[in-house]
């Protein structure tokens, strides 16, 4: 037993007067116990390590489902006005202006889309007036922005309210950005105006 025994924990056992021939399960006991405490800090670890990427895939499929589901059905609008079309990548020039007919009826009436390439250093302002012909809120105002591989990453929402409302933020970088209304009124039938304002 004696020759097993590290040096310093000889030493230390000496000074504490404990007498190794009469304890000798002694360093049995402390390699047991430091042992189970390694187990069950490596096991937190673990436990820990799974609960955090439980937590992000859950995050993640919760951001998936938001971004699109495949019931979404979103009316992307190729020009909001007569005199300005979309470009290549589907944004609409700014500013732009229109008055849109909108028949909730359909499904694909009810969320309309809008595509633009914003600046990080500029404010963006949404202007609608919605008739007041629906009860208490229209519906919402959804922002995402448009990845390169064209997939989308929400970033903020306001509420459709009727009336003329203005919503602004800017945002986080250049790139394209789709404002998404979505009207919750299933029977809504009539005109609403818009107006999108980039403020250098």
């Amino acid at each position: 037993m004696m020759q097993n025994i590290d040096p310093l924990i000889q030493r230390e056992f000496d000074r504490l007067g404990i007498n190794i021939l009469e304890s000798e399960h002694l360093a049995d006991l402390v390699i047991a116990k430091v042992r189970n405490r390694r187990t069950r800090k490596f096991t937190l670890i673990a436990l820990y390590g799974a609960l955090a990427i439980g937590i992000g895939l859950i995050l993640y499929l919760a951001g998936s489902a938001l971004n699109g589901s495949s019931g979404d059905q979103i009316q992307q609008m190729q020009s909001s006005s007569l005199t300005s079309p979309a470009g290549a990548n589907g944004s609409l020039s700014l500013p732009q202006f229109a008055v849109i007919n909108v028949d909730t009826t359909k499904a694909e009436g009810r969320n309309l889309g809008f595509s633009f390439d914003l600046k990080a250093r500029n404010m963006f302002e949404m202007i609608s007036e919605i008739p007041q012909t629906i009860r208490g809120l229209a519906g919402s105002i959804e922002v995402y922005r448009v990845n390169p591989d064209k997939s989308k990453t929400f970033f903020t929402n306001f509420e459709l309210g009727t009336s003329t409302h203005i919503n602004d933020f800017s945002v986080p970088a250049d790139g394209q950005y789709q404002i998404v209304f979505r009207f919750s009124d299933p029977n809504f039938k009539g005109r609403i105006r818009l107006a999108f304002l980039e403020v250098h």
